[in-house]
């Protein structure tokens, strides 16, 4: 049974479905604005820069200050609309990638606006990616039984902590000076080392080219 949380823990907390919500209304609202002057491709890259933007500050401004407690807490809490979100947000990003690709093979072709909105784009996947994956982790090592990870610490792990994790994957494909002992843990850590290969090499590809077309 998990304590109860803080007032803050409580106060800040919503339901995942609403995070989505939001950020995926957000980014449509910025998409149909600027549509009609910056053309389809582009305002699609503008709505997700947008959609990612408000789901991250949300998400860090809700989560970055807990405690241990409410980590706890917040990771232990009854939320359906989980999996939906982490679902959709991921799906979205890695479409997103597939049209950045796309827009910046043609990178000679492109006005500024453009190239800038696709490495915005970039960004802003490889962000939201690694912030899914925080949240993930944190809900496996806080589920019965607990663990998974070991931090070499006396202190129960934070959200920090768990970012630590899902950014070390996400920059490197491995754990550094944490130790995996959960099967699912090490699964997910899987999926996110290859998807974060494939995020990687697109920046890699994506930031050759740009280099490439702009010396042209």
């Amino acid at each position: 049974m998990s304590a109860a949380p803080s007032p803050l823990a409580d106060w800040r907390t919503s339901p995942a479905g609403v995070h989505l919500v939001v950020s995926l209304t957000a980014g449509a609202i910025a998409g149909a604005l600027a549509g009609p002057s910056l053309g389809g491709e582009t305002a699609g890259l503008l709505a997700w820069v947008v959609a990612a933007a408000v789901f991250l500050l949300w998400t860090w401004a809700s989560i970055w200050s807990l405690d241990a407690r409410d980590t706890a807490w917040c990771a232990a809490r009854e939320d359906p609309s989980r999996p939906i979100r982490d679902v959709a947000m991921l799906s979205i990003s890695i479409g997103a990638l597939v049209t950045v690709v796309v827009v910046i093979f043609r990178v000679h072709e492109n006005p500024p606006e453009r190239t800038a909105l696709a490495v915005a784009a970039i960004a802003a996947s490889w962000l939201v990616m690694n912030t899914i994956f925080t949240l993930r982790y944190t809900r496996l090592y806080y589920s019965q039984p607990r663990g998974g990870v070991d931090f070499n610490q006396d202190d129960d792990p934070t959200f920090r902590d768990f970012a630590y994790v899902a950014f070390t994957i996400g920059m490197t494909f491995q754990v550094s000076d944490t130790t995996l002992s959960k099967t699912e843990m090490r699964a997910t850590v899987l999926r996110q080392g290859l998807m974060s290969f494939v995020y990687n090499t697109v920046i890699f590809a994506v930031t050759v080219n740009i280099i490439a077309g702009l010396s042209r």
